[in-house]
């Protein structure tokens, strides 16, 4: 079973809308290092099969070997991101 938020797995995160330019909006969550302005961002395309909350504990493993911010968004027309796959 899926988490519901990066919270629960005591992450740093903020809910995030990626604009495309055609007018839809991708949802999401950045996933925070404690100094993101000193680390890279990983981008991660996470629905086809599954729910975000699904990946969470792939992505704390990420987010700890990596040392790098997380974003973390639906494709079109998955979860919360608009428009159609």
């Amino acid at each position: 079973e899926g988490f519901r938020s990066p919270s629960e797995h005591l992450l740093d995160f903020e809910d995030v809308t990626v604009n495309t330019p055609d007018g839809f909006r991708l949802r999401g969550w950045l996933i925070k290092q404690p100094m993101p302005r000193d680390c890279d961002t990983v981008i991660y395309y996470h629905e086809n099969a599954g729910n975000i909350g699904g990946r969470l504990h792939f992505i704390k493993k990420m987010y700890e070997k990596w040392d790098a911010n997380i974003l973390i968004v639906g494709y079109r027309g998955y979860g919360h991101s608009e428009g159609v796959p």
